[in-house]
């Protein structure tokens, strides 16, 4: 799955709504929806005024579930989760992290199935 979203309020909640119509992901619905919303609040509510229009999420399958990757043109700081989305992420993943590189920054995730 792969999907743009505009890089504002919205965000979270078409992220939410895309995440929750994949079927793969039925046992554990619930957490990858939460998932999702944090790491895109994240990227979106880091943002400058002259930041990018959009984020883009994708989920890909892994050997042991799905994959989460919230992408954003970052020139500035990028995305630094706060503590309670830092909890709240290491809790539900398996694995997470930031990644920046070349103005651009992944926030990513990777949920059992």
């Amino acid at each position: 799955m792969r999907v743009e979203l505009r890089c504002d309020s919205s965000a979270p909640g078409h992220a939410r709504r895309a995440v929750g119509e994949l079927e793969a992901l039925d046992p554990v619905r619930d957490d990858a929806i939460l998932l999702v919303s944090e790491l895109v609040a994240t990227a979106v509510g880091n943002g400058s005024p002259n930041g990018p229009a959009t984020v883009e999420l994708t989920a890909t399958e892994v050997p042991q579930g799905v994959q989460f990757v919230v992408e954003t043109d970052r020139a500035g700081r990028g995305p630094e989760p706060a503590a309670m989305v830092t909890w709240l992420v290491g809790a539900l993943a398996q694995r997470w992290g930031v990644h920046r590189r070349d103005g651009t920054a992944k926030l990513w995730a990777e949920l059992a199935v």
